[in-house]
């Protein structure tokens, strides 16, 4: 967790899983969370945002604030949000979520190497950032990314308002930081991951606005 004297700063720790039984879930931990979404205000209290598809595609989801309810280790990977945590032992990632009676229980087991580009560079948008560096406003700007995860057999448990359910399945773990106002880095942003036997393929599709001449992004 980096203080930044940034007003933009940002952070998040993000999770997705598909199960064998239909459910899938998407899940965020953000110990700064400034414009995330511009409904909330550009609020910078830490947050988590959870989504859990059931098999019926129903979308049950649940968003909360949690000022002054963050911690978290510099020497090993923890972090922990008011009840929810994440923490990695013995090379195995730890997800515990509940809130609104909605969250999760779950194993993450690594079946990839991390992949983690050089610190301070965005490691699939080099020319972007060439970009912005010639911006004045832009001077000092950083966006850090890593795929921790980029594949792994997940197991545990889904936890809704009416019941709790065993999954199994496969799943993926990013986190990355950056102190650029995003609004001023992207018109628009689509990302895709496929599996493909020992392999993962992660695109990112993007485009920056007008003043970067709306320099694309490459695929990782």
């Amino acid at each position: 967790y980096r203080e930044d004297s940034s007003p933009h700063f940002l952070q998040w720790w993000y999770f997705d899983s598909e199960f064998e039984n239909g459910y899938s879930l998407m899940a965020s931990m953000c110990p700064r969370a400034f414009g995330i979404v511009d409904e909330d205000g550009n609020r910078p209290d830490p947050t988590v945002t959870i989504t859990i598809t059931d098999p019926d595609l129903r979308n049950h989801h649940s968003r909360q604030y949690y000022p002054g309810e963050f911690s978290g280790d510099p020497d090993r990977m923890r972090v922990a949000i008011g009840q929810n945590r994440m923490e990695c032992r013995d090379g195995r990632y730890q997800l515990q979520l509940n809130q609104d009676g909605l969250g999760c229980e779950l194993e993450f087991i690594p079946q990839l190497p991390p992949w983690v580009p050089t610190p301070g560079h965005g490691g699939y948008m080099p020319r972007l950032l060439v970009w912005l560096s010639q911006m004045r406003w832009a001077r000092g700007i950083y966006f850090h990314y890593s795929s921790l995860i980029p594949k792994a057999k997940v197991k545990g448990k889904l936890i809704l308002p009416d019941q709790e359910v065993e999954v199994e399945g496969l799943g993926y773990h990013e986190q990355g930081r950056t102190n650029a106002p995003l609004q001023n880095v992207f018109t628009y942003w689509c990302w895709v991951r496929f599996y493909s036997g020992d392999w993962t393929f992660i695109f990112p599709l993007g485009e920056s606005p007008r003043r970067t001449q709306h320099a694309k992004m490459r695929a990782l």
